[in-house]
């Protein structure tokens, strides 16, 4: 099973299990995809600074996360016979 980890630019690395065990048995739709995001950032506090928000690291880690289940399902339907 594929694992999800965010650092969402903060100083640890976590596994996102709550978002992967949201996927199982899902039709992956963009749905699925946006509330696995939420998910994988659900708890994590980074820090607000010059660059940004703590917030819009947290928006744009769920996009991140989205972004890359949607690529890699597209990716693994490409490669099925």
């Amino acid at each position: 099973m594929p694992r999800l980890r965010c650092s969402v630019w903060i100083k640890c690395l976590r596994r996102a299990t709550e978002a992967e065990n949201a996927l199982v048995g899902t039709a992956v739709t963009d749905a699925d995809f946006t509330a696995a995001g939420h998910l994988a950032t659900e708890g994590l506090q980074p820090s607000d600074d010059l660059h940004a928000s703590g917030a819009l690291r947290l928006r744009i880690a769920a996009a991140v996360v989205r972004r890359a289940l949607t690529a890699a399902v597209a990716q693994a339907t490409e490669d099925s016979p």
